[in-house]
């Protein structure tokens, strides 16, 4: 009956899983889904908008009258531009080092015919058309000179990784379209080492700075303040030829390097060339910190170059949006001016749009675009508070009309890309919608908010395989076609990775709310164009995705429009988190009450313990949960002896009905009946297990506080209780399929989930009783399977978990040894089979009789006394009258 017992857990698991997916679809808070593609009308209007990130960049009949224009459009949905990163940098100088002028791009044709030449060049012509400082290409592009970098940078640098942590980010704005290039978290623990560090680098970092390659040489152009790099003297224009004597021909060279031959607390010399003479440094190297925005590398499609995070373009308002193509591409890619550098920790960049290039879109001018970036200001309380609204940075998004005329105007502000990803391989991320049952998370989504819709959450298989159908659907937070206007009321966008997320919240007075014509969720790509996504189910939980806001705005004559939003990227910590309204964004699925009320528990023992170990946290409380379940796991133990009990006259019944399964199943259930006995009460413990184990598993899974938590503090095996133990790397010498990121099994062999299986089958070898016949050894060899397929399935879990498996099972085998066994009563079992026997009476019957007998013999003991003395008496009288 074990087969029995087991497909009435799974039965009964599935009964209860989908009763609580029930409850919440009619008790919990609505799904929060603008369905954009259920809408016939909205799908038509989606055909002609110039907005969509995830589809085709089509301009419409309606759009700019120019001939041409058509045409560019189209070149802009195919043509692949690259940021300003090291590589693109490199690729654009030797480009310019072979042309004789950089290429004109005034005509849109000629653009769109030879998107890859013109994008190196573009940026510098149409600034110059603009009205830009920057009048020509050697002058704009550092990487146009060879050995130095242009005295105008393309990165500029805000904040400092300074160790005592009075410094929230060490942020990278990229001048090519203004964008944040990265965002490095610096929050230091009470020891001062990084409280969020990067769990993917190994070895020792040298810190942050920007190159470019010219002619082979690795020019620096910036240089994060208090990083290694820094505090050895790194500066700008200096070329680094070596390290530890050993060539270095590019920053890949470099990063391969330290990852593979250094540790954390090296010190290194750096070989550099300086004003043309050489010169060694010496740096000490460090943990690096988390970066929760930097440069998507060629994790999903090393030919694609992916867009920085926070682009923002000036576009044509109506009803129906649509993109100006060369405005929207200079904007986009072009050089902004750096106009106010007055501290470290804000910069104002400006783009200007002369008179004569809005004329041709029918507007007056000029139009003068700023973007400005400033960093939070921390008090020395703050400096190592959770609980302090100190994880974010502003910006500030200004539309200054400097013409004699109103002017009616929108504008797209696109969301972060290169968000953190460092999970991807082995985490399964819950989905935010809990009654979403066939959907999956990604190792990035969308999330968000409006006034109607307190929590949205669109996963990015939903949002690519909306982008990528043969009939494009899209994912909307707010929906333009909505007929409620609350429905474009934002509270927040962003995009939710595991462990942290960066969402752009809009200042705006308490009690009221961002308007917005629209939010899209889309797969990052280059205006349209669309990377070539893997086939790889395991690496497609990388493909990045973002949002677009569009927001019409009425500029008057003269003046501003400024709209200021808080981004906040950080840890998903929960006291974080409540400080900006992001709570929704933790979310722990089916039994988030119980992994809600485990994560208590878990915290108390952590802090009684002096926290000294996550592990002994875990151990503690799968004792005190074992010890809570000491009743139930009896009561299995008498169900267990009871089939044994019942085993024979069960064979007797199979064989005497064979093949007749209703006669058999009556006959089964007379006996059951007769003995008062349910097979379903030992499922029944299991079940109430359920909420337990699943509630736990998500504990461990989402808790930030596990992360980089080791079992054993010093101990570099199991180092990360939320993530698998990692005891020995075999991806260089096990086949691919196996052992690689995107394996069954992933680089690393895992000695936990090994011994959680072995123990597994220990505990069924010493508790299950031998098999009677067949069929109880068929099921047993079953067990035996499930249990090593359960050692496969669980190769990846979190170490957490598997150390809550490993305390269960060993606990099970203390108190199945050390306290008493229960027993069943076989007496009265054998008198509930024998139907003919009479009853037999029970132990309180028996003892009533007990004393009934003895007060009869009592009584009869009396009256024999009292026999005895009356013939005594009548002795004594007779013989008193004899006399």
């Amino acid at each position: 009956m074990s087969s029995g017992r087991a497909v009435a857990f799974i039965f009964l698991s599935s009964i209860i899983m989908l009763g609580a997916m029930l409850l919440q679809s009619l008790y919990g808070p609505k799904p929060d889904v603008p369905i954009a593609d259920a809408a016939p009308a909205a799908v038509a209007a989606d055909a002609n908008r110039k907005d969509l990130p995830g589809g085709e960049t089509e301009l419409s009949a309606t759009g700019d009258k120019q001939a041409d224009g058509d045409e560019d459009a189209a070149g802009d949905a195919d043509a692949k531009l690259s940021p300003a990163d090291d590589a693109s940098l490199d690729a654009e100088a030797d480009e310019l080092a072979e042309a004789d002028e950089p290429a004109e791009a005034d005509d849109p044709a000629e653009s769109a015919a030879s998107p890859a030449t013109a994008e190196s060049s573009q940026s510098a012509t149409d600034q110059g058309d603009s009205g830009s400082t920057v009048s020509n290409v050697d002058d704009e592009d550092p990487a146009a000179t060879t050995g130095k970098a242009s005295p105008s940078d393309a990165f500029v640098k805000l904040g400092s990784l300074v160790a005592d942590g009075s410094d929230r980010y060490l942020v990278t704005v990229n001048q090519n379209g203004g964008t944040l290039h990265q965002v490095e978290l610096n929050f230091r623990d009470k020891k001062g080492n990084f409280r969020y560090r990067d769990l993917v680098h190994e070895g020792g970092y040298l810190g942050s700075f920007n190159t470019i390659e010219p002619s082979g040489k690795i020019t620096v152009i910036s240089v994060g303040s208090k990083t290694p790099a820094d505090l050895a003297g790194l500066k700008k224009d200096d070329i680094i030829q070596t390290l530890n004597g050993e060539p270095m021909v590019s920053r890949d060279d470099i990063e391969a390097w330290l990852h593979e031959k250094t540790k954390i607390d090296d010190s290194i010399e750096i070989g550099i060339v300086r004003d043309g003479s050489p010169k060694t440094l010496t740096a000490t190297l460090t943990d690096m910190p988390i970066s929760v925005i930097r440069p998507e590398g060629d994790l999903v499609d090393p030919n694609f170059d992916y867009p920085e995070s926070f682009i923002f373009s000036v576009i044509k308002p109506g009803k129906v949006h649509e993109r100006w193509p060369d405005l929207d591409k200079d904007m986009r890619e072009g050089r902004w001016e750096v106009t106010d550098r007055s501290n470290s920790q804000m910069v104002e960049l400006k783009y200007e749009i002369p008179s004569d290039k809005l004329q041709a879109l029918e507007l007056p001018g000029p139009l003068t675009a700023y973007k400005r970036y400033r960093l939070p200001k921390l008090t020395e309380d703050d400096v190592r508070k959770l609980d302090s609204r100190t994880f974010h940075l502003e910006l500030e998004i200004e539309i200054k009309n400097e013409s004699d005329q109103d002017m009616d105007l929108a504008y797209e502000l696109d969301g972060p890309t290169g968000t953190s990803a460092e999970t991807w391989w082995y985490a399964n991320k819950i989905h935010g919608r809990q009654t979403a049952v066939f959907y999956t998370a990604g190792a990035r989504d969308v999330v968000g908010a409006t006034a109607t819709n307190s929590y949205v959450f669109w996963g990015r298989p939903e949002i690519v395989d909306g982008a990528t159908s043969s009939k494009p659907t899209s994912k909307r937070i707010a929906d333009p076609m909505s007929a409620n206007p609350d429905d474009r009321k934002l509270r927040f966008a962003g995009v939710d990775s595991h462990y942290f997320n960066v969402s752009l919240i809009p200042q705006v007075p308490e009690g009221e709310f961002f308007d917005v014509d629209s939010v899209e969720a889309y797969p990052v790509n280059r205006q349209g164009q669309l990377p070539d996504f893997p086939k790889s189910a395991a690496l497609q939980k990388l493909i990045d995705v973002t949002f677009q806001m569009v927001t019409s705005v009425k500029v008057p004559a003269g003046e501003s429009h400024v709209q200021t939003f808080d981004v906040f990227a950080g840890p998903k910590e929960p006291v974080v988190l409540e400080k900006y309204g992001l709570d929704d964004t933790r979310t722990f699925g089916w039994f988030g009450w119980c992994s809600m009320v485990l994560l208590q528990v878990l915290h108390f023992f952590y802090y009684i313990t002096f926290e000294f170990s996550y592990g002994l946290a875990i151990i503690l409380l799968t004792v005190l949960v074992r010890c809570i379940m000491i009743p139930f796991s009896r009561k299995a133990a008498l169900n267990a002896q009871m089939m044994q009990h019942l085993s024979p006259q069960i064979k007797e019944i199979n064989e005497k009905y064979g093949s007749d399964l209703e006669n058999k199943t009556k006959a089964t259930q007379e006996l059951y009946k007769k003995y008062k006995f349910n097979p379903l009460s030992g499922c029944f413990m299991m079940f109430f297990q359920l909420p337990i184990f699943y509630g736990l598993y998500k504990a461990l899974n989402v808790d930030i506080a596990l992360r980089d938590q080791p079992f054993i503090p010093g101990l570099q095996w199991c180092s990360n209780l939320a993530a698998p133990d990692q005891f020995l790397h075999w991806e260089s010498w096990m086949p691919a399929w196996l052992a690689d990121e995107t394996g069954y099994l992933g680089p690393y062999l895992n000695i936990l989930p090994i011994l959680t299986m072995v123990l597994f089958i220990l505990q069924q070898k010493l508790f299950t009783p031998p098999a009677t016949d067949d069929q109880q050894k068929m099921m047993q060899k079953m067990m035996m399977f499930m249990m090593l397929f359960m050692g496969f399935m669980f190769f990846k879990v979190p170490s957490g978990l598997c150390l809550y498996f490993i305390t269960s099972s060993l606990w099970a085998v203390i108190e199945r040894t050390l306290l008493p066994k229960p027993k069943l009563d076989t007496d009265k079992l054998s008198d509930m089979g024998d139907s003919n026997a009479p009853a037999k009476p029970s132990r309180a019957d028996r003892k009533q009789e007990a004393r009934t007998m003895r007060e009869e013999a009592e009584r009869l003991t009396q009256t024999e006394e009292r026999r005895k003395r009356n013939a005594d008496r009548k002795k004594r009288l007779k013989k008193r009258g004899d006399q």
